[in-house]
């Protein structure tokens, strides 16, 4: 999922890098700002897009993608605004955008694995990978605790299932994800902790 934030950043980086001629205030310092600050968000990017698929992706590129998205901001409102609007626009939609991808793509836990209980409290299901392969999703873990299993889930069943899902749990889920979140990142301290 964080390779999908770092995809985001790439595409806005390069954009950053060739917008002042595109945009007409090329030749002026905003012009090199924006190409500096494009540059280090495409390094930063394809430094995340070549890591190895099954290692954990760090935080820190997000992190200092964001301090830059915060510049783009800053720079487009007090520093270099004044150059174009075409350029204070640009650089103060960009900097939201890269700084709220990069500080969301920090609070995703990657290599966490996902259980569903039955109603007294054992595992029925737990799931430790899932991809995307040949127009199925594939999901690979445990049933019942201990029974290796793969299961594939095809776009007919995706569809289906969300006929499943009622308007209640549709408007709960918000609130579901965000105490998800925060019993997620609370277990994660306890786990630092015990180290």
């Amino acid at each position: 999922m964080k390779r999908l934030f770092a995809i985001i950043d790439l595409i806005i980086g390069i954009w950053l890098c060739i917008c002042p001629w595109l945009l007409g205030y090329s030749g002026t310092l905003a012009n090199w700002d924006d190409c500096a600050v494009g540059l280090v968000i495409v390094a930063f990017s394809l430094y995340v897009l070549f890591l190895k698929a099954d290692s954990p992706t760090p935080n820190w590129p997000f992190l200092t993608n964001s301090v830059l998205g915060a510049w783009l901001i800053i720079s487009g409102i007090f520093v270099f605004g004044q150059i174009s609007v075409a350029n204070q626009w640009n650089d103060i939609i960009l900097g939201i955008l890269v700084a709220f991808f990069s500080l969301f793509a920090t609070q995703i836990m990657e290599g966490k694995k996902t259980f569903i209980y039955t109603k007294d409290g054992g595992i029925l299901l737990e799931m430790s990978n899932m991809v995307y392969k040949d127009g199925n999703i594939i999901m690979k873990g445990k049933n019942f605790g201990t029974m290796p299993a793969v299961m594939h889930l095809r776009p007919v069943e995706m569809w289906n299932g969300l006929g499943l899902v009622p308007l209640n749990i549709i408007a709960k889920l918000p609130g579901m994800l965000i105490v998800g979140w925060r019993q997620s990142k609370e277990i994660s301290k306890v786990g630092e902790k015990s180290k």
